[in-house]
C-alpha cells in the first residue's frame, strides 16, 4: 500500500519530465511503460483505500459510511476530470489543424482553428 503512491508519483512525474513534441517512436513505448507504473500505483493504493476507511471507524457504522465517502469522493473526481479533459482535448485537436504546412490562409495573430 505504502509503495502505490510513490509508483504514481514517480511514473507520473517520469512521464511529464519527457513529454515532448515530435518524439521518436522510443520515446512513446517509454511513455506507455511510465503510465503503466504510474496505473500501477493505483492498483496497488486504492484497492486498500476502502479496507482502511472501514477500519478506522470507532464503530462498523462510521466505517461504512467512510467507504461510501471514498467512493462517491473518487467518482466525483473522474467525472470533474472528465468534464474538464474533453474541452482540452477538443481545443488540442482544432490547435492541430488539418491546414497544410506552409499554408497561408490563417490570418496573422489568429490560433489555427479559428474559422
Amino acid at each position: 500500500m505504502r509503495t502505490g503512491p510513490l509508483f504514481l508519483a514517480a511514473g507520473l512525474t517520469a512521464y511529464g519530465l519527457l513529454l515532448a513534441e515530435d518524439a521518436p517512436g522510443t520515446a512513446v513505448v517509454l511513455w506507455a511503460v511510465l503510465l503503466l507504473v504510474a496505473g500501477a500505483g493505483i492498483g496497488c493504493a486504492f484497492p486498500h483505500l476502502p479496507v482502511a476507511t472501514m477500519s478506522s471507524g470507532a464503530d462498523e457504522a462510521e466505517g461504512s459510511k467512510a467507504t461510501a465517502a471514498v467512493s462517491t469522493t473518487r467518482l466525483i473526481a473522474f467525472t470533474l476530470t472528465s468534464a474538464v479533459a474533453a474541452p482540452c482535448s477538443r481545443r488540442a485537436a482544432r490547435t492541430r489543424s488539418s491546414q497544410p504546412a506552409g499554408s497561408s490562409s490563417e490570418s496573422p495573430g489568429s490560433p489555427s482553428w479559428v474559422s
